[in-house]
């Protein structure tokens, strides 16, 4: 008991010292008006967050009323303040304008509220302060009670009248919302027994009571909802999901098994992406989730409405392996395409996933396959991507290493254009065509030069590449590096005899286009003077309009 008595005791002078610190005199201004102000405010005031974020605690575990607490609550300035520094700073450190979003109008009621300091609360309430009063975002003290999981408060505010459905403004939740929303189960059936509305609808998203515990994964509030006779099947209005499809795209196991054994559609696509539970819990990696909806029944290859995507397209793309082996077990269709034409094999191979793309290799997925939109191959999109395990995967299987594209692009272009060193040397060691022309007659080098890859330029050159070849416009790579202001690369390809001279479709030489940019003030001096002392011609006149790179 003395043990007990010396925590209580100590728990009374942490919360004696934070309010007593929160009401000092610097903070009588209240809220501090931009971000400047209150991070100087934080720095100059070393204890201020703790004691904003925890007197409250401090004062639930001591064992008397503290006198000064009452004294810091009716401060209405330090009140406000304390709340900008208790319900921000955490969540916005690095956004401009961080420091005022939070409810405007605090008083020491709603700050009591949203601690549990019941014995507050109680005092507030005698005083004759209205138990409905409202912040700025609309809440009132029960639905930060409520919110919080305060019962005794929301048992003293509910004595008091407080209305029990009333909604925020902010996002237009009610207390039980709230309550649902953070698991308080006591509370949930506090508010229920008052006759909260089960399936009251939030106004920012449209959720139900359901759908916020559901999604959060809070078991015992589903169970308490579903007693009530909550809507299992109710949508939301932003998103059209069902509280099964947050369930299982969170990966709450548990509440997705309650909400089928309640009825729930085990294939409800949600309105704004035509995405069924099966499909979310895929692309979310949630293994076990998706066992149990296969064995419920779920449409193993359901597409959703606005890309035609399968649950094993969805897996695929995000790498969720044993979700991708799951569904090929369950004989997911390995080429299903979307919209755009692109193939589970070609999501997987463009972000890079080796171990998913030997499953779907393994399956039989058609190593060849091209996108409807860009007519991309999957060894096109993994050397893009710069991703060469994949790749040289692919080519084991067979990819062809020459494909093109829509635009006659192929993988060792797009490799060589986004500077991929690694899946080029593969590339070029598979007897990639090294001066393969596209549809605009850019060969790799051009497309490397272009984009300033120093390392994939000497590659290509060493490998053969034509120094000057010209592309439709008869711009050549040295034309595209001094244009675009790639230092290094310009004397890579006069150290390798790049025409310096050359003329395009306009007459213009890699001087004219140099100098154009450097003029534009785009940083190019260093480039004109190297091409100088090469010998560039500075009197050479464009034909389009006969300037000269002097003009």
């Amino acid at each position: 008991l003395m043990r007990k008595a010396l925590l209580f005791d100590a728990e009374t002078n942490i919360a004696t010292m934070c309010v007593t610190y929160l009401s000092f005199n610097d903070f009588e201004n209240g809220i501090c008006e931009n971000d400047d102000d209150f991070k100087e405010r934080l720095k100059s005031n070393p204890l201020y967050d703790y004691a904003s974020h925890h007197w409250g605690h401090h004062v639930r575990k001591g064992s008397t009323l503290i006198a000064e607490v009452n004294s810091f609550l009716e401060k209405n300035a330090q009140v406000e303040a304390s709340s900008q520094a208790l319900l921000n700073s955490e969540f916005y450190p690095d956004d401009s304008g961080y420091s005022q979003r939070f409810p405007r109008q605090m008083t020491g009621l709603h700050l009591a509220a949203y601690f549990g300091v019941e014995k507050h609360v109680y005092n507030f309430l005698e005083s004759g302060l209205a138990a409905n009063l409202k912040d700025s975002y609309g809440r009132t003290p029960l639905s930060w009670a409520a919110g919080n999981g305060h019962e005794a408060v929301v048992q003293l505010l509910l004595k008091q009248d407080a209305k029990v459905d009333a909604k925020d403004t902010e996002f237009g939740l009610t207390p039980l919302s709230w309550a649902a929303g953070n698991g308080h189960e006591a509370v949930v059936q506090q508010l229920l027994e008052k006759g909260a509305k089960v399936d009251a609808k939030d106004t920012e998203f449209g959720q139900t009571p359901l759908s916020w515990a559901a999604g959060n994964g809070h078991k015992a509030v589903v169970q308490q909802l579903l007693k009530q006779d909550a809507e299992v099947d109710a949508k939301d209005t932003e998103l059209g999901r069902t509280p099964l499809s947050w369930a299982a795209g969170n990966g709450h196991k548990a509440v997705v098994q309650q909400l089928l054994e309640k009825g729930a559609k085990v294939d409800a696509k949600d309105t704004e992406f035509g995405q069924t539970p099966l499909s979310w819990a895929a692309g979310s990696g949630h293994e076990a989730v998706l066992k149990l909806l296969l064995e419920k029944g779920a449409e193993v290859d359901a597409k959703d409405t606005t890309y035609s995507r399968t649950p094993l397209s969805w897996a695929s793309w995000k790498g969720h392996e044993a979700v991708v082996k799951q569904l090929l077990e369950k004989d997911a269709e390995v080429d299903a395409k979307t919209t755009h034409g692109q193939t589970p094999l070609s999501w997987a191979a463009g972000n890079g996933h080796v171990v998913v793309v030997k499953l779907l290799l393994e399956k039989g997925a058609e190593v060849d396959t091209k996108d409807t939109t860009y007519g991309r191959t999957p060894l096109s999109w993994a050397a893009g991507n710069g991703h060469k395990a994949v790749a040289q995967q692919l080519l084991e299987q067979g990819a062809e290493v020459d494909a093109k594209d829509t635009y006659s692009q192929m993988p060792l272009s797009w490799a060589a254009g986004n500077g991929h060193v690694a899946v080029v040397q593969l590339l070029l060691e598979k007897d990639a065509e090294v001066d393969a022309k596209d549809t605009y007659s850019r060969m790799p080098l051009s497309w490397a030069a272009r984009n300033g890859h120093e390392a994939v330029v000497q590659q290509l050159l060493e490998n053969g590449a034509e120094v000057d070849a010209k592309d439709t416009y008869s711009q050549t790579p040295l034309s595209w590096a001094a244009e675009n202001g790639h230092e290094a690369v310009v004397q890579l390809l006069l150290k390798q005899g790049a025409e310096v001279d050359a003329k395009d479709t306009y007459g213009r030489t890699p001087l004219s286009r140099a100098a154009g940019n450097w003029a534009a003030g785009n940083g190019h001096k260093a480039i004109v003077q190297l091409l100088l002392e090469q010998g560039a011609e500075v009197h050479a006149k464009d034909t389009e309009i006969s300037q000269t790179p002097l003009s």
